[in-house]
């Protein structure tokens, strides 16, 4: 049960309810955003201000770890 007006219980969603979730998503870059929420478990707010050097070393290959600045 969702939580209304900060009253209720937080529950955590099974593999279902993502599969169903990644079905209706058409836009690549909210995939994107879904998968780092799930795989680094950060907050929303902190995803959205990642930078690009944040992900990406200077000669464009993928960091091996994502760097989220402590002023996030």
């Amino acid at each position: 049960m969702p939580k209304i007006n900060r009253h209720g219980r937080a529950e955590i969603w099974d593999e279902t309810d993502l599969a169903k979730l990644r079905k209706t998503i058409k836009n690549p870059r909210h995939l994107l955003l879904l998968d780092l929420l799930q795989y680094t478990g950060e907050r929303i707010g902190a995803i959205c201000k990642l930078l690009n050097e944040d992900c990406y070393e200077p000669d464009g290959n993928p960091r091996t770890t994502i760097l989220f600045r402590a002023k996030n």
